[in-house]
């Protein structure tokens, strides 16, 4: 196989291959091969020296499966991926209906990466290396086998060279043997891909799909024709066909498949799937074609059925709720009673994420049908009386947005707060940037059999009645809905209705509609629908707040409602109100506005090879804003930037502006900028270039007054320190100085424990980040300040000189290397030297030079010391909380025992300082890690374990050599440590082995199991009392021997907790703390030896045995928690918004 990727295109070239190991005993499988017939063939070639041009189909990323025992070429697909938005979803659509064992070859067509976006996370669970870390103009390849391993990966970094990589790889075909080929599924599966579980060789959809159970109205549904319109995407048809006769109330020979286009292979398997299906002809093109197919469909209903009292519509790329049918059932009847309706829809024209609560709730309101809709049959005849058999007269072609405008005549659609369908493919009207704002963010429900309320409201007498009645009973808003907390509301214990009038005037350019130019801002703010006036009834939008509460947004005069509003109450108009206020809601909705995150876009090659992709953009703004924080008022600071640096500046710009900066918070990525002022006081200057597509360097000069402020007396050693460093905080702060040396803390209870403990700092050259640790270290309660040491490495004298001041002892020890091997000989001199100098010490405690310790950092050590040398399977004593992040620490006075390495503040004993010194080689062998900590884990823990706090008593700040950035804002930036000091240890008894693993045992045997998805939000029950939850998840062993955390990652990373090794896990469980009466264990099973409390009825939850469903809501949980939405700030700001800005600052 060859494949190759570039910028002039790409290119797969698959063929059987005829090799000497065929016909001999004596094989070398090196062989040359000589290949023969051609098996599969594709790609795209741009004309030479074509450079910069309009995108053409074919570009993007390519997904080409190939069948596993013959090559032949089974499903292709290019995914136009240089466009941003929503064609990630489609790509990795169709990447979970790969069925296991196929062979897959993904390529970059000229540009793909820039769209990739969160389809990265499951190329990468796939077994992709690169997917997660490509810069957006990188080209790529890969082939891999579906569920198995990766063939060949590569990459091209450095695209500015233009030429294109090529790949060429032998690849063994399955020997595994065929499913029965006399079974016209397995026929039907050697041609094609994508197929989900139709073929599935081990775990095969049920064919055809059973008879679903019938909902609790079945005879609403008996006479009701369910009609598919569909095409040649027989992958997205299988999928809606197989949700439709599986959800309750369907009845299989109700539904009517109509095909357009459609080849034999959809044919096919409609057969499969025993459905019903007619084929109608269709001309045209495009919109014009569809518009024309759409009026046969309707013909061929209203002949077909024509006593039927409705129909249900739906297209081949709508996935339906197991309600779909319950809802239905309780809703045709409608159609027919209040001629005011004229569709049922079973999509929610509102209902997004933030503003649905209750599934059971119904709306109606002038929208169009939408995917999954019912129309009467008098309607269906209505609407082929006044549809052209040609083009459309009114220049309409999209044909339901035809139907709303022509036919509907002023009658509304019922739909629901909850939607009971989901539209997931891309075709011919997709708008990829609305796609995404407007509907990835609507929910589904995944529940069947619910009881509608209120539906005879719906009939227009009793809906307008009850409307009035609530609109009038309301509490009254006033404000700035972008700004004002009125329109950010909870639950409340009764119900209770909230209404907002603004102005809305007719169309002036007619139709009779509103103008909804006047409404855009209003729905913006609000987070709804805001495109046009579709789901408004007459002029009225309601909004869900809470389950029991909803906003009404009334447009006066253009509603019926308005006479409802007081005389008294002023109208929020948007065309009038204050131009500051105008600015106020611009930067509000964009900030609710998508704004493209361009992934890893200043990767090299260096940083692409080791891994650090997202370091520009994640937490170096806190290392900014932690130095700002540590000036002196006084100082002249001068900042500048330098190449580009305003990507990443995020939230340090708040403290910029602060400062006093007039620019900081509104500069685009791109933007170069200077500033000049005095810390805590005026600025001199402040300058910024936004066109810098210019590449023009800008100039500032300034005449810059001195101070004439007395100095503090040169004759003190620490201000004649401060003449010449900055960033010293308290040190150097000339109006309220830091006490120089830190006075002597009181002690703690326990101090008799802590009086022959050395106290190891190890530091550099930073001695900004050493002096905030020394003084946290020396204030707190319990410091012993003649058992500090700290050792240097390599440290200037700036830092010995600090280190005299404080009055702190030191050594230095000679190093030699560079980065991480330079620092795996340091950490091997420094256990050295505390194991000469302390040989009689019990234990030693050891920081680093940026770690900051809590006031109860002497007081817990205190209490755990004498853990190390009186249980043997404990090594190491952790102030640094392995499990305790956001959300999950909640019990200061709790310990822990895991499987942990050494981390920021613990404690060893010097019988483990002088065993691991005899193993630590001078060198680090290449193949082993050059981390220190990592070593000390794998080498010398031998399986014991670490005491940890649930709530931290360090916290990491310091941005150095192995600095992960996205690991450390994702994880460590926002970890909480204990800010008060004197905690009494509650379990400290309870740590040694046998007692733990006792009461351990004893606890999940009285625990009570979960059972469902760990992602969705109602994993965990509420509870009132404390309770005990486990989880059973598979972990087994890989064929190499290696166990498997694919399943740990998973579940771990739906709770927020630490899943990216099996640190922080006890015999294979992992404990969680979701709240102060919530624990949670992760329990592995087969490996844990607590696996057996798993009963054999619960099967252990595995991944890859999940539904789309439950699949999707696994990568949406991950995607918030770990890899999010990279913001760029004022990506669109111009030189006149910033202009506007420093004339009425």
């Amino acid at each position: 196989m060859e494949v190759w990727s570039g910028a002039d295109g790409w290119g797969l070239r698959a063929y059987s291959c005829y090799h000497q190991c065929h016909l001999s005993i004596n094989c070398n499988h090196s062989a040359t091969c000589h290949p023969s017939a051609t098996l599969a063939s594709e790609g795209l070639t741009l004309p030479p020296g074509t450079g910069r041009h309009t995108p053409q189909p074919g570009e993007g990323i390519t997904l080409t499966v190939l069948n596993q025992r013959q090559g032949s070429l089974i499903f292709h697909k290019v995914f136009p991926l240089r466009l941003y938005w929503a064609h990630w979803a489609d790509l990795d659509w169709h990447m979970k209906h790969i069925a296991p064992g196929r062979i897959v070859i993904m390529a970059v067509s000229v540009s793909g990466i820039y769209g990739l976006r969160h389809a990265a996370l499951r190329l990468a669970a796939h077994g992709s290396l690169f997917a997660r870390h490509l810069p957006p103009t990188a080209h790529w390849t890969w082939v891999f086998i579906m569920g198995g391993r990766t063939i060949s990966e590569t990459s091209h970094i450095n695209t500015q060279m233009h030429l294109p990589h090529h790949v060429h790889v032998l690849l063994p075909l399955s020997s595994i043997p065929h499913p029965p080929k006399s079974h016209s599924r397995w026929q039907y599966c050697e041609n094609h891909g994508a197929m989900g579980g139709l073929c599935d060789e081990v775990s095969p959809d049920p064919l055809p799909p059973p008879i679903p159970s019938p909902v609790v109205k079945q005879d609403q549904l008996t006479p009701i024709p369910v009609i598919v319109t569909a095409g040649k995407r027989h992958q997205y048809l299988y999928h809606t066909l197989t949700t439709l006769m599986t959800a309750p109330g369907a009845v299989h020979h109700n539904i009517l498949v109509i095909l357009g286009d459609a080849p034999a292979s959809t044919t096919f398997l409609l057969h499969l799937l025993n459905v019903n299906y007619t084929t109608l002809p269709v001309y045209g093109h495009h919109n014009n074609k569809l518009f024309r197919y759409y009026r046969a469909v309707f013909n061929h209903v209203a002949v077909t059925f024509p006593n039927a009292p409705a129909a249900i519509f739906l297209d081949e790329d709508v996935e339906v709720s197991p309600d779909f049918f319950s809802y239905f059932s309780q809703t045709l009847w409608l159609l027919n009673y209040d001629p005011s309706i004229y569709c049922i829809n079973a999509h929610s024209a509102t209902g997004y994420s933030e503003h649905t609560f209750q599934p059971k709730r119904l709306l109606r309101g002038s929208v169009q049908v939408q995917w999954g809709y019912a129309v009467s049959l008098d309607f269906v005849r209505e609407a082929l009386q006044k549809w052209p058999l040609g083009k459309s007269d009114t220049g309409i072609v999209i044909y339901d947005y035809w139907l709303y405008k022509v036919v509907r005549q002023g009658r509304e659609c019922v739909f629901p707060e909850m939607s009971r369908t989901l539209h997931y493919g891309m075709g011919t009207n997709a708008a990829p940037y609305t796609i995404e704002k407007a509907f990835f963010n609507k929910p589904l429900v995944r529940n069947s059999g619910i009881t509608l309320a209120g539906v005879d409201q719906l009939s227009l007498s009793n809906w307008e009645k009850e409307l009035s009645y609530n609109i009038s009973k309301a509490i009254l808003i006033t404000g700035n809905p972008c700004t004002s907390t009125q329109f950010i509301t909870t639950d409340f214990p009764h119900q209770r209705h909230h209404v907002f009038y603004y102005r809305l005037d007719e169309d002036p350019e007619g139709g009779g509609g509103p103008d909804m130019t006047q409404a855009v801002h209003l729905h913006d703010c609000v987070g709804t629908w805001s495109f046009s006036e579709q789901g408004q009834h007459c002029g009225v939008t309601i909004v869900a707040l809470s389950p029991t509460s909803l906003l009404y947004l009334v447009g006066v005069p253009y509603s019926p409602y308005s006479h409802l509003r007081p005389s008294h109450l002023p109208l929020w108009h948007i065309n009038t109100i204050p131009e500051m206020e105008f600015q106020e809601i611009e930067k509000a909705m964009n900030f609710k506005r998508f704004v493209p995150g361009l992934a890893n876009a200043n990767i090299t090659l260096d940083q692409f090879l080791h891994v650090f992709p997202l370091r520009l953009y994640w937490a170096h703004w806190a290392d900014l804003d932690w130095h700002m924080k540590h000036i002196a008022p006084g100082r002249i600071v001068i900042m500048a930037v330098s190449v580009s640096g305003i990507y990443g500046l995020r939230h340090a710009a708040l403290r910029l502006a602060a400062h006093g900066s007039l620019f900081a918070r509104h500069l685009p990525p791109t933007a170069h900028w200077t500033w000049v002022f005095i810390m805590g006081g005026r600025t001199i200057s402040e300058t910024t270039h936004i066109n810098t597509q210019m590449h023009l360097p800008h100039h500032v000069h300034v005449l810059l007054p001195l101070s004439s402020i007395p100095h503090p007396p040169k004759s003190h050693s620490r201000w004649q320190y401060c003449e010449n460093h900055g960033a010293m905080g308290g040190l150097c702060d000339e109006v309220s100085p830091d006490p120089l040396p830190p006075p002597i803390p009181s002690p703690v209870v326990k101090q008799d424990q802590l009086t022959p403990i050395p106290v190891i700092v190890t530091a550099g050259k930073r001695h900004q980040y050493l002096y905030h640790t020394l003084t946290t270290l020396m204030t707190a309660p319990g410091a012993v300040h003649h058992n500090i040491l700290v050792i240097l490495g390599d440290a200037p004298a700036s830092t010995t000189f600090l280190l005299h001041l404080l009055n702190v002892n030191y050594t230095t020890l000679p190093v030699y290397g560079h980065h991480n091997n330079k620092l795996f000989r340091y950490y091997r001199a420094v256990f050295n030297h505390v194991a000469v100098t302390f040989p009689n010490a019990p234990a030693a405690i050891f920081l680093d030079e940026d770690v900051e310790v809590s006031p109860d950092f002497f007081s817990y050590f205190s209490q755990t010391l004498w853990l190390l040398n009186y249980d043997p399977s404990i090594y190491c004593i952790n102030a640094h909380s392995a499990t305790g992040f956001r959300g999950l620490a909640h019990d200061p006075s709790t310990v822990l025992r895991a499987r942990v390495q050494v981390s920021w503040g613990y404690a060893i004993s010097l019988n483990f300082i002088h065993k691991l010194i005899t193993i630590w080689p001078e060198d680090i062998n290449h193949k082993d890690t050059v981390l220190y900590d990592a070593w000390v884990y794998l080498h010398a823990s031998q399986g014991r374990e670490c005491v940890f706090p649930e709530v931290s008593r360090t916290r990491h700040y310091g941005i150095g050599v192995n600095t992960d950035a996205w690991s450390t804002e994702q994880w460590f930036l926002t970890q909480p440590l204990v800010t008060h000091s004197h905690v009494h240890l509650s379990n400290i008894t309870d740590l040694t082995l046998k007692t733990w693993q006792h009461k351990f045992l004893s606890t999940l045997q009285h625990a009570t199991f979960l059972t469902t998805n760990p992602c969705l939000p109602t994993f965990i029950p509420s509870v009132n009392t404390s309770t005990y939850f486990i989880f059973c998840y598979a972990l087994n062993r890989k064929l190499e021997g290696n166990l498997n955390y694919q399943n740990f990652y998973f579940a771990a990373k739906c709770l927020n907790a630490w899943g990216v090794s099996e640190q922080g896990l006890h015999e294979g469980i992992l404990t969680i703390r979701t709240s102060l009466l919530t624990t949670v264990y992760l329990v592995g099973t087969p490996y844990s030896p607590y696996g057996y409390l798993c009963p054999k009825h619960i099967l252990p939850w595995s991944y890859d045995e999940l539904s789309d469903d439950d699949e999707q809501h696994v990568v949406d949980r991950i995607r918030q928690h770990e890899i999010g939405e990279y913001y760029i700030a004022n990506s669109n700001v111009k030189e006149d918004t910033l202009l506007y800005l420093l004339f009425h600052h």
